[in-house]
């Protein structure tokens, strides 16, 4: 408390509580003082000037730049008080100094508050083997920790025990700005038994004449480990087992220890004598199922007494030799000829089998864009005479493109090779063959088909431009992509057009008109259009219409020279095998559109030929 020209400013009690509300009494000693100024120094730390908040003597009324988040009374005196409400009384109050001045200087008092805030909290650690803060072990001093939540001033602790015995007791403080937080260890040892149960408390205070805060009330449970060791009966070492003996039980028992003990059972393989007349097999694989083409592997182990031999056999024929306990079945670029059961057997004194049924199925064969595939036409069946293959039949759909012959490379046997794959190569391949069972008189005939997929760039088969009624200028492209296409954007003087009340872009799966070797075949496609609502002047130009997918892409330009309506115009585009000049076509009809295809692979080199096609519009219509 300071004091000037009799002034006095004190508080409600010696120290504030965060929480709690907190008075200043300041008494003038001058009933001529007419105002007094509250002043927090952080905030106003001169003598005169803008005041924190006022009270006028005359009638106790609040001045007009009081803060309002604090209570201002008055009384006869005069005395003057300032409370800081509990909900106001913090931590962040600590160390303000309060002044007390008389409105017109010459008198006044200050005061620093000292905040203390209470501990609210102390809890139990362990430091033991098991991380649990109620277990003990029998003899063996063991440290438990209380801990406070962070406080002012330090808190006291103190630990309470029941039936154990305390050792060495250690304190430490970390600090929290103004918050300090106490943590003491104490080192206790117990024994088992005893009337008396084994606890452990915390408790702690800070501020005199509060209640103390207590912890969680730990009873200790004391672990202890057996006093002899397991003992086992029912066996005893040179104990010789055969196959077919009557069950062998076998004890093992452990007395004393808590709590209960866990029992591990193990056999040391090269102590332990069995007779075993038929090996046990086992297979990492039963049923196999594989596509045609991919590696096999099987592994089939067995064990015994005496050591077994391992092998697979098929059709009871010898097929893989092995080693002692295992034999591997290995098949590499599996074919439908080896389809079949296969049978590992391990031989003792006695024969032990075991059956795998192995089955090759056809996979859907991929070809990408300029690569190379062979697909095989074989007999399931070994005849005793060669097959007799009529060749191989390419379809798509109901229409079949072309025939082909394929390579016989065993008489059950025909290969056919595709190079440098294109779209054109997709489709369903069928192979026909047949044997001849009996002398000329009787044919068995047969057939099998598989469906080749070919991933290449885009294709773009037609497109079309016209003006309808509503003034909407479209145009759409038709084209062909396998995979699905990634990208699909239309572009014009090297922009993205983007979706918009002007620019209305759609794209959908459509059939579409493709040439595969010279026949017209109808596919699924895709369509994509462009519209232009109410063409202007600036709409006049090239537009671009762009597809990608993984393997690459393919673009068409578009010229539109005129709004005026012009009848619907379709340009079939024609995929040339260059583009020199003889390859390039024209068409005169009532519209001009200038058409520019190209394509290229996923590695950007050219794919497709580069076509243009001229279509004139007359504005003069």
């Amino acid at each position: 408390m300071i004091t000037e020209a009799a002034w006095t400013l004190r508080g409600s009690s010696e120290f504030a509580v965060a929480g709690e509300s907190f008075t200043f009494i300041c008494n003038p000693q001058n009933s001529n003082a007419i105002a007094v100024i509250w002043k927090r120094l952080d905030i106003d730390t001169t003598a005169t000037g803008t005041s924190r908040a006022v009270v006028e003597a005359n009638g106790c009324k609040i001045g007009s730049g009081s803060d309002t988040q604090y209570q201002y009374t008055c009384e006869p005196g005069p005395v003057y008080k300032l409370t800081i409400p509990a909900n106001v009384m913090t931590n962040s109050q600590n160390n303000i100094v309060w002044r007390c001045d008389n409105f017109f200087g010459g008198a006044a008092a200050e005061y620093k508050v000292k905040v203390h805030v209470q501990v609210s909290n102390v809890y139990i650690q362990a430091d033991n083997a098991v991380n649990q803060v109620n277990v003990i072990y029998e003899n063996i001093p063991m440290t438990f920790y209380c801990k406070t939540n962070g406080c002012h001033p330090k808190a006291n602790v103190t630990v309470t025990t029941t039936g154990v015995t305390k050792g060495q007791l250690t304190e430490s403080t970390t600090q929290n700005g103004d918050l300090i937080i106490t943590r003491v260890s104490q080192v206790i040892t117990a024994n088992r038994g005893g009337s008396t149960a084994k606890t452990i408390q915390c408790s702690t205070f800070n501020i005199q004449g509060r209640p103390p805060v207590t912890s969680q009330l730990v009873t200790l449970d004391v672990f202890y480990i057996p006093s002899v060791e397991p003992t086992l009966t029912g066996y005893t070492n040179g104990t010789v087992l055969y196959e077919g003996d009557k069950d062998l039980t076998v004890i093992c028992q452990q007395s004393g220890g808590y709590p209960l003990s866990v029992f591990i059972w193990s056999c040391d393989s090269q102590t332990g004598t069995s007779k075993n007349d038929k090996p046990i097999i086992s297979l990492s694989n039963r049923v196999v199922v594989v596509a045609e083409g991919q590696d096999v592997e099987i592994i089939c182990s067995a064990f015994g007494n005496p050591t077994p031999i391992v092998n697979w056999h098929r059709e009871n024929l010898p097929y893989a030799f092995g080693t002692e306990t295992s034999a591997t079945l290995a098949l590499e670029r599996t074919t439908r000829n080896d389809t079949g059961i296969y049978k590992c057997k391990a031989n003792t004194r006695e024969n032990s089998g075991i059956f795998i049924n192995f089955t090759i199925n056809k996979a859907t064969p991929v070809c990408s864009s300029s690569e190379s595939i062979s697909i095989s036409c074989c007999s399931v069946i070994n005849y005793s005479k060669p097959l007799k293959f009529y060749g191989w039949k390419h379809r798509i759909g109901n229409t079949t493109v072309r025939s082909l012959e394929g390579k016989l490379s065993t008489m059950n046997y025909n290969t056919l090779s595709i190079d440098y794959c294109g779209y054109y190569d997709s489709g369903i391949y069928t192979c026909e063959a047949a044997v001849d069972l009996h002398n000329n008189k009787t044919w068995y005939s047969f057939s099998s088909s598989i469906e080749l997929v070919v991933t290449a760039p885009p294709v773009v088969a037609s497109n079309m431009l016209d003006t309808d009624l509503n003034k909407k200028r479209k145009m759409s492209v038709k084209f062909y992509s396998v995979p699905k296409p990634d990208i699909v954007e239309w572009i014009k003087d090297g922009e993205k057009l983007t979706l918009s009340n002007k620019y209305q872009q759609i794209t959908s799966v459509k059939n579409v008109t493709l040439l595969f070797y010279e026949k017209t075949v109808i596919v699924k496609g895709y369509e994509s259009s462009m519209s232009i609502v109410n063409p202007v002047e600036s709409d006049f130009g090239t537009y671009t219409f762009r597809v990608q997918n993984s393997e690459g892409s393919a673009q068409v330009k578009l010229q539109m020279d005129s709004v005026s309506v012009c009848k619907d115009q379709i340009s079939d585009i024609e995929h040339e095998s260059g583009n020199n000049e003889e390859n390039k076509s024209y068409q005169d009809v009532d519209i001009q559109m200038y058409e520019e295809l190209g394509a290229t692979n996923k590695d950007n080199s050219p794919y497709d030929t580069l076509h243009e096609q001229r279509i004139t519009c007359d504005t003069q219509q």
